[in-house]
């Protein structure tokens, strides 16, 4: 999806292969050889990785001016409380999932946001209940249509990162996209609530490809030293 949409509004993108038995020094050795190459205006780091690779440590090797991603999916997540006109403040959040990626980022944004927020993960005790009291629901826990409409409280937000993957005769390969949310029974509750497939992930997408744009206006900014050029043209 990343590489098409790129092609389709024009950014250049360089699709780099690497075999599953890759090394962590070689994937450094990758990312130094882009963060030096004038002609490369970002880098995403696709995850996850081997489990013998460090992610934090691959992540944070790509040179700030060039990390497009930024985690853009829990970035997606607020642009998409902010565009419903959800003013956070004193909300009661509920984010279903507690990974580096999704949930605990998450987390953090939405308290600097001035919401009450309660993580729950696979060992919380009282999902339900905890869920009765949410005005906002964030879900990231990889569980097909685990969350059911008769769950959520009447009028919240729900907002469903998940995907996953369910059998479906009627379709050529054989199996369908879900979220971790009963879309169908939660939309008879929520006053808004995001589809799987078409909410967070193209929003992800079309955040990763602005911010290439700003990454690329911010190095002809400072290779003319031309302050004038406005971010996002």
């Amino acid at each position: 999806m990343k590489l098409r949409a790129a092609n389709e509004i024009g950014i250049v993108c360089d699709h780099v292969k690497l075999e599953p038995s890759v090394k962590e020094e070689e994937i450094l050795e990758q990312i130094h050889q882009l963060n030096t190459d004038p002609s490369v205006q970002g880098i995403l780091v696709q995850l996850p990785l081997p489990e013998s690779i460090s992610e934090r440590a691959i992540t944070l090797a790509v040179a700030a001016e060039k990390d497009v991603d930024g985690f853009g999916s829990f970035n997606a997540v607020m642009v998409m409380l902010r565009e419903c006109g959800v003013d956070l403040a004193g909300k009661h959040a509920v984010v279903i999932g507690r990974s580096d990626i999704v949930g605990m980022p998450l987390s953090q944004l939405l308290m600097r946001a001035d919401a009450t927020v309660t993580n729950c993960h696979s060992k919380t005790q009282g999902l339900r209940d905890i869920l009765k009291l949410a005005d906002v629901v964030v879900v990231a826990i990889g569980q097909p249509e685990y969350i059911k409409g008769e769950w959520i409280k009447p009028g919240a937000i729900v907002i469903d990162v998940g995907i996953n993957y369910v059998p479906d005769s009627s379709k050529k390969s054989g199996s369908r996209m879900v979220g971790d949310v009963d879309f169908v029974s939660a939309s008879e509750s929520a006053s808004h609530i995001s589809p799987v497939p078409g909410g967070v992930g193209p929003m992800t997408v079309a955040m990763l490809l602005q911010n290439v744009v700003d990454s690329a206006v911010a190095f002809m900014k400072r290779r003319k030293g031309d302050a004038s050029i406005p971010e996002g043209r």
